[in-house]
């Protein structure tokens, strides 16, 4: 259900607001090093020749997460929930934010640390193409998203301060304070504790996946029949979910552990049919 910004709805997701905003984004970015590295990539002409690093936006509803990056339309999504609910905290109305460019640089100031997050994961879809590497969707890469992000939070403050604006903190979300106090504190090993994604493999689980695909691969017949590769399919989704759903209750179940204060931990939860 969409947030009720001020104003009557109306479309953001044209070409003509999201240039303006992508540039209003890298000037947001600009002068740090994380936000520099990142803008070096959208300009390298290496990446440019395979079409991997062009920068393409779109503000539309997209459920739950903030903002996404898609590998398959080389897109970054903002959530436009996500940017209703700004809105209305700041009771801006659509005509303000499509019309004044002042509206429209604070909104990519709030948007900037998840503008940091995807454009990551963009870098490693592309880096992963240019080298010939599987595009696994794997844990590791949402602790490079968030520790990129916690530093990019924790740059942009020192940088604010230096300049005399002490509260750059306070016009962020709290969770990417959060993650950059985290970096602060104990760098990307903290940040590979804080980064929880039950349903995604870490690289050495998609390793295993692979290596045991290989395995029953290589003992079935060299020709195979079209019911034999859907039975194939089939059989490999469900050890794959399987080993997942494992995952996740020994994950609750070690969490249950510390905080137990009796020392009993408490059975896991039956896998969901």
């Amino acid at each position: 259900m969409s947030v009720a910004a001020p104003g009557s709805p109306q479309n953001l997701d044209t070409k003509e607001f999201l240039q303006k905003l992508e540039k209003f984004l890298f000037n947001e970015i600009r002068d740090t090093r994380t936000g520099d590295s990142l803008i070096k990539f959208y300009n390298d002409p290496v990446y440019r020749k395979a079409g991997d690093n062009m920068l393409k936006t779109g503000i539309r509803d997209i459920g739950l997460p903030n903002g996404h990056w898609s590998p398959d339309k080389k897109e970054i999504v903002f959530n436009k929930i996500l940017v209703e609910k700004w809105m209305a905290d700041k009771k801006y109305t659509y005509e303000q934010l499509l019309k004044n460019d002042s509206v429209q640089e604070e909104l990519a100031r709030y948007l900037a640390p998840l503008f940091v997050h995807e454009a990551v994961h963009q870098r490693q879809t592309a880096w992963a193409q240019a080298n010939d590497i599987p595009d696994y969707y794997q844990l590791e890469k949402e602790v490079e998203s968030f520790s990129t992000q916690g530093l990019f939070v924790l740059e942009k403050s020192k940088k604010e301060s230096a300049a005399g604006n002490a509260g750059y903190v306070k016009e962020v979300a709290e969770y990417y304070v959060a993650r950059a106090r985290i970096m602060k504190e104990s760098g990307s090993v903290g940040m590979r504790k804080y980064v929880v994604y039950y349903e995604v493999p870490s690289f050495e689980g998609q390793s295993a996946m692979n290596l045991r695909h290989a395995a029953v691969t290589a003992s079935l017949p060299e020709k195979w029949d079209e019911q034999q590769l859907r039975w194939y399919k089939l059989v490999m989704a469900k050890r794959d979910a399987d080993d997942i759903w494992l995952m996740k209750v020994l994950a609750e179940t070690m969490e249950t552990k510390k905080k137990d204060d009796s020392g009993k931990t408490k059975a896991p939860p039956s896998p969901v049919k």
